[in-house]
């Protein structure tokens, strides 16, 4: 499963938790974590965000409400391994169901 399929995934469900999308800001969080979680904020604060807002705001908050959405606590060093597993074992056919979803928001698989 690629990144962008598990962002838009975890979009839908923040937005049907919050009725709000991702930030600019949670985006760029959650790709550095997802790709590099031991570079997450260093990769991002050179981009122009101070470190401590990343570290102390954006970060904290959007770790509470994923682990709020999937009831098991998530961290941006336990981000991937976590999602993958949950999404997989949650949502059973996973595959099928975010392709039927991507198809259903007009996105190509």
């Amino acid at each position: 499963m690629n990144f962008e399929q598990v962002l838009n995934f975890i979009d839908h469900l923040i937005f049907m938790k919050t009725g709000k999308h991702l930030s600019n800001v949670q985006q760029l969080v959650l790709e550095a974590a997802w790709l590099e979680p031991r570079h997450c904020y260093e990769k991002i604060a050179q981009q122009g965000y101070s470190s401590s807002y990343l570290k102390q705001d954006v970060g904290p908050k959007l770790w509470r409400l994923l682990s709020d959405i999937f009831g098991e606590k998530i961290k941006k060093n336990n981000l991937r391994a976590t999602v993958e597993r949950l999404l997989v074992s949650r949502y059973g056919r996973f595959h099928n169901e975010i392709n039927t979803w991507m198809l259903g928001q007009g996105k190509r698989i």
